[in-house]
């Protein structure tokens, strides 16, 4: 084993050593230098052959597992499903059939050749062969669609779909729990004059809140009682005009979701009123609040034929604005992008004998190859997302890039962010109450690691000092600082992590970079399988715009519903990206670090993880099944961002 160095402690031959390894990676990590679906990033200008999938496994298994193997398995599991439910549509839809020999000739390459490029390309057909693919009479299609997925675990089937409790708990325990925040009254009294002017009057009769006699919005705000989901990030996204993929105009609303908990015995948070835009602030044209528990709203035994629907479109408004913020923001810009610009950065800039590139190395595997996979089939033109999603696909790629670099990224850091959203209070958090204990580990793990190489502050200085040789000082500058490349000056842009002058100052970024690479990407990642491959729940993409309170049918909630054709994208690309868990955070290989002073490090860590292990368990054993949350046990937690 070969102990790690800093640049200043190394010899004159070793430093040149340094030099030319970083010389030889600068040709082989190249940033590129196009205008469009990578503007702004550090995106590879072609991926490195080291970095392709069939190179990626884990070797902390024995033998080691190979990732590929694992992709191509879920690749072909797609596309048999895509094969069954195109068979139903083009049989028992309207189908241009003057175009369906040039499906078939698709549907014969495909199964010839399972590559999700050639799923895009047959599912580009059948999207322009289904002209209409008949009106979805009944939720129970959208489950039909699963087939050789199962759909045991999916969320939102049979009563869960009128459910609030369970609207509610998707925002603190869903693939998008980043957003709850709680309401003050200066919050409520700002929401009031701008837009949203919600009364006590939005607690009707037959309310859980008016059955207590809890029905003062301003005494739930004092409370700690009052939360809010707000989209308004999203409002400046535009919808997807009709085209190739969607034969009519597509939404994006920005909705604000209003949650109250309960102060009974049994406290739980609960929705009280949804507004599905916010993007007109006249207040002659404010958009309509839509409360629960309506006259006739729909619910478990109801006639559907002649209920209410509208609070159930109100819901889905929230649960497609929820997949798009989270699509572009939260998954693929502050995990995808971020992690992608990381790898870049540090092997560009960081020897393999530098301590930081050993720490990072094993968050960085399969990175770059997942990232190259999307920009071919997944985020670009024409592709998978813009097949299914209502957001307009440039815009959503470039909201996806301007959110690591226009994010102020340390605020991010679990406890400063639910300390800036107030939610200590909530009686149900699960995401809050295991990021907390994760982020505590690892901050533990990193801070003990560095402070085997530097010793104080002044090591960190040396190592900054990029007039005399110090590699930290080059990473740290191509990270955060704006880059010339091409024709374009400042082309791509740096990102925004503070300063970096003391060794706490190292700590806290290296181990939000190890936290964005394996807590957060899992947290947003792993739940899309169970809520958002669900098209009645969460919609990618509504064709609707807002609906009349308290009049509207059960035909218009399935219109409001994406085409079966559109649905079927969505749950397979959601099902794919869930269900593919390639390593384990704190399982290193037995390689991996080449300096055996950090062991002791590496032994605390993995001995956190498995306290966390311990309490999640436990946390679940007292929770009913439907409130369970094991996205972030530690078996489930991959060291990197890889799917």
């Amino acid at each position: 084993m070969m102990p790690y160095s800093l640049p200043h402690q190394a010899s004159a031959l070793e430093r040149a050593d340094r030099q030319a390894q970083l010389t030889e990676s600068k040709q082989i990590y190249q940033y590129h230098t196009r205008i469009g679906e990578t503007q702004h990033i550090r995106a590879p200008r072609a991926l490195p052959l080291g970095e392709a999938f069939s190179r990626i496994e884990d070797r902390s298994l024995t033998p080691p597992s190979q990732y590929q193997p694992k992709l191509l398995n879920r690749v072909a599991k797609l596309a048999a499903n895509i094969f069954y439910n195109s068979f139903l549509l083009t049989r028992v839809a309207k189908v241009r059939r003057d175009t369906l020999g040039d499906l078939w000739a698709l549907e014969d390459q495909l199964a010839d050749d399972p590559t999700m490029e050639n799923i895009s390309a047959y599912y580009a057909q059948l999207s322009s062969v289904v002209s209409e693919s008949g009106a979805t009479r009944e939720i129970s299609e959208y489950l039909d669609l699963y087939q050789n997925w199962s759909n045991q675990d999916v969320r939102g089937q049979g009563d869960e779909l009128f459910s609030d409790a369970f609207f509610a708990r998707q925002a603190v325990a869903g693939p998008c729990p980043n957003v709850i925040k709680r309401v003050d009254l200066n919050l409520l009294n700002e929401y009031r004059n701008h837009g949203f002017p919600v009364t006590d009057d939005i607690f009707l009769d037959n309310s859980p809140f008016t059955l207590m006699g809890d029905t003062s919005l301003d005494t739930m705000a004092l409370e700690h009682r009052l939360y809010v989901q707000d989209f308004s990030m999203i409002a400046h996204i535009p919808g997807a005009n009709p085209g190739a993929f969607s034969f009519e105009k597509r939404f994006v609303f920005a909705p604000i979701s209003l949650y109250a908990v309960t102060a009974d015995d049994n406290p739980r948070l609960l929705p009280i009123a949804i507004q599905m835009r916010q993007n007109d602030r006249n207040p002659e044209h404010w958009d309509p609040i839509f409360v629960p528990h309506m006259p006739n709203a729909m619910a478990p035994g109801a006639d559907e034929s002649s209920a209410d629907w509208s609070w159930e479109v109100a819901k889905a408004a929230v649960g497609c604005s929820s997949q798009i913020y989270h699509e572009h923001f939260e998954h693929l810009g502050l995990a995808h992008y971020l992690m992608e610009t990381v790898s870049m950065v540090t092997q560009r800039c960081l020897p393999q004998q530098h301590p930081v590139h050993a720490l990072l190395a094993p968050h960085l595997l399969g990175t770059l190859a997942i990232n190259n996979f999307a920009r071919q089939v997944l985020v670009i033109n024409l592709g998978n997302l813009d097949q299914y999603m209502s957001s307009d696909i440039e815009a959503f790629r470039q909201a996806a890039a301007k959110s690591i670099y226009e994010t102020d990224l340390l605020s991010r850091m679990p406890r400063v962010d639910l300390a800036n959203r107030d939610v200590a209070d909530l009686p149900y958090y699960p995401y809050r109450d295991d990021v907390v204990l994760y982020w505590d580990a690892i901050h533990q793990y990193v801070q003990e690691y560095l402070s085997v190489f530097y010793a104080s502050d002044a090591d960190l200085i040396q190592d900054l000092d990029t007039d005399n040789g110090g590699e930290l000082g080059e990473w740290w500058r191509e990270l955060t600082g704006d880059l010339d490349i091409g024709t374009s000056p400042g082309s791509i842009k740096g990102l925004n992590f503070g300063t970096l002058n003391s060794l706490d100052d190292l700590t806290n970024i290296i181990a939000y970079i190890i936290y964005s690479a394996s807590v957060h990407h899992a947290a947003v990642n792993f739940p899309q399988g169970h809520y958002y491959s669900n098209a009645t729940i969460c919609p990618a993409t509504v064709s609707r715009p807002t609906p009349v309170p308290g009049n509207t049918n059960k035909g218009y909630f399935m219109e409001f519903l994406p085409p079966k054709h559109q649905a079927m994208m969505q749950m397979n690309v959601m099902m794919v990206l869930a269900s593919i868990h390639f390593t384990k955070l704190g399982r290193f290989a037995d390689d991996a670090f080449d300096d055996p002073r950090v062991q002791p490090a590496i032994q605390h860590f993995q001995q956190a993880l498995e306290a966390i292990r311990i309490s999640i368990e436990e946390r679940n054993g007292h929770l009913p099944p439907d409130q369970q949350y094991h996205y972030l046990h530690p078996d489930l937690v991959p060291q990197s961002t890889n799917i």
